[in-house]
Parts: C-alpha cells; sequence; structure tokens
C-alpha cells in the first residue's frame, strides 16, 4: 500500500513535560467530538498513587516544520483519567463539545497554555486490531527520545519528535502486547505505534498501540573465586507496544 507518514502525521506525537522533571510521550485520540490524552501509566504512577501531580503537555500544529506548538497544563489530581489495573497505559479526558455554547470545552484540570493552530488526533476508529496484525508488517514510532544525544551540543530539536520505523517481531496475546523489531530509549514510553491499513478501500494511516518499554540483553560477569556476578543491561533493539484494543475499550467507558 502506497502510504507514507508526512509531515502532518509527525505532528500527531506529543510531549509531556511531567512536574516531577521526567518525561514522556503521548498522542490524542478523538471520539466524536471527544478527545483523549493516552500516556503510560508508568509515567505518573507509582504503586497505583500519583507521584507526577502535573504535567505540560505539548504538540505540534499541522506542519511540523513550522515548528509551531499547542500547550496544556494539566492537573492529575483533578482531572478525569482512567487507567487498568494490570496494563501500562491510562487516559485523560482533555475536552469535548460543549452542548451549549457548540465550542470546545476543556476537561477538569486541563487548562491551555498557547494555541497556535489545530494539533492531529487519531480518529478511534482508524485503528487495526491485535487479530488483524500481520507479522513482518512495518510500523512507524513517533516520540521524544530525551535520553540520547549530546545535551551539552544537541544534534536535534528535543522539542521535536522523532521517527522510528520497525517491523511487527510477534504478538505477545496473553498479555496484549506487540514485540516489535525496533530499538526505543528513555523518553520514547508513550509514543504512537502506527501501520497502515485499507479504510473504505483507501491506504490510511492507523494505530496498532503505544510504546511501553524496551527489551534488554543482558550480559552476565561472574568471578568464580570471589564467588561476584555483575549483570549488565543493554539495548536489544526490541521493544514492547501496548495493543490498541485495551486502550479502545475503556475509551468507550468514558463519557464523551
Amino acid at each position: 500500500m502506497d502510504k507514507k507518514i508526512t509531515w502532518k502525521e509527525m505532528s500527531i506525537a506529543a510531549s509531556i513535560k511531567l512536574g516531577n522533571g521526567s518525561v514522556a510521550s503521548g498522542f490524542v485520540v478523538k471520539k466524536e467530538e471527544t478527545f483523549f490524552l493516552i500516556l503510560p501509566k508508568h509515567a505518573i504512577y507509582q504503586d497505583e498513587k500519583l507521584f507526577a501531580k502535573t504535567a505540560e503537555f505539548s504538540q505540534p500544529t499541522g506542519d511540523l516544520r513550522s515548528n509551531q506548538f499547542n500547550t496544556l497544563s494539566i492537573d492529575f489530581e483533578k482531572c478525569e483519567i482512567k487507567s487498568d489495573s494490570s496494563l501500562d497505559f491510562c487516559i485523560i479526558k482533555v475536552a469535548g463539545k460543549n452542548n451549549v455554547t457548540n465550542k470546545t470545552k476543556f476537561g477538569a484540570g486541563v487548562e491551555m497554555i498557547s494555541r497556535v493552530g489545530i494539533s492531529p488526533a487519531i480518529k478511534i476508529e482508524n485503528r487495526i486490531k491485535l487479530n488483524q496484525i500481520e507479522v513482518a508488517s512495518e510500523v512507524y514510532i513517533i516520540g521524544y527520545p530525551t535520553s540520547i544525544g549530546l545535551k551539552q551540543s544537541p544534534q536535534f530539536d528535543y522539542n521535536q519528535p522523532l521517527l522510528r520505523k520497525g517491523t511487527v517481531s510477534n504478538i505477545h496475546m496473553l498479555k496484549q502486547t506487540i514485540i516489535l523489531d525496533a530499538s526505543v530509549f528513555g523518553g520514547y514510553s508513550g509514543s504512537p505505534v502506527l501501520s497502515v491499513s485499507l479504510i473504505d478501500k483507501v491506504p490510511s494511516i492507523c494505530i496498532i498501540g503505544m510504546v511501553i518499554q524496551s527489551i534488554p540483553f543482558v550480559k552476565v560477569w561472574q568471578n568464580i573465586r570471589d564467588k561476584i556476578i555483575n549483570e549488565e543491561y543493554h539495548n536489544s533493539n526490541f521493544s514492547v507496544a501496548i495493543s490498541f484494543d485495551p486502550i479502545f475499550d475503556l475509551i468507550n467507558t468514558m463519557e464523551s
């Protein structure tokens, strides 16, 4: 299918700068006239308790090359947020339609800091179900890997996302996860994983999941005489994404 990621679709990914100093990626899903932010649960929760209470949400508008962003502030203690008890994702209601004024109304705990245009959102129906994913399918990951590069001499703009291309290596049906042949690093958690599928016979960019972790390669060093064991963890170039299926199901339990 002859469909590629464009500069506009690069703007799907959002940067989440958390109040505790860490950074994650995320993306917005549109269901009818309501917008939901999807992000990794481990970014804001620890042992089912909030440890990051605020965040600044920044997303490019339109053509990424314009270098323009919409920015929101989020108070996790006030916003409408839902998460799964066993899966690594959470959902925040960002905005909906005011039935009285017919204008956009931001959700509780969400405030606009600056707005310069329209940021793209993924339509909830533009998805590929877990049981429809084919092995060796090409996928695209868009996120903010703030842990790479030289901070003292930046080689890229940390405020803009980077694109990775990989393939589906396997599916862990029990955990509803997708194993990807693609390296990810700190900051990529929450990145949307996209692929191409036919919608009404037209090749379209669809969501298949969200990055949650990398898979490490473990090297073990053992000193037999002194009985010392040392483990080193390296990037195996494989990563894990949570399927969009449970995200889709949880969104449908939230009020539009």
